[in-house]
């Protein structure tokens, strides 16, 4: 066996570990390996994970935007929380606050 092939192998075999300890990730994969399968040049492999990852952080950071609203109490809650000492979006700093105070 190539090292390629054992490199592949051993990948498959993650990914089978990750899904398996992650099941929701399971649709994800799917239309990684269908968008995939008929992709052979690597740049463009390369392109369309790209996309694929941007367009979940997209979602993510819209997902984020509707927190600020719900956080305005995040002062009054948390002494250190002060967002314009820092380069922080209100969101992130209280993640942050709730984090170092093992919340």
């Amino acid at each position: 066996m190539s090292e390629k092939e054992k490199t592949i192998k051993e990948l498959k075999v993650q990914i089978e570990t990750m899904l398996g300890k992650k099941p929701e990730l399971k649709p994800f994969q799917d239309e990684i390996d269908r968008r995939m399968s008929k992709i052979f040049d690597p740049v463009a492999r390369l392109q369309v994970l790209s996309f694929m990852i941007c367009g979940n952080i997209m979602k993510i950071q819209d997902l984020l935007a509707t927190l600020p609203p719900l956080l305005s109490d995040i002062p009054r809650l948390y002494s250190n929380a002060a967002p314009e000492r820092t380069n922080l979006t209100s969101a992130m700093h209280a993640w942050s606050c709730r984090t170092q105070e093992g919340f």
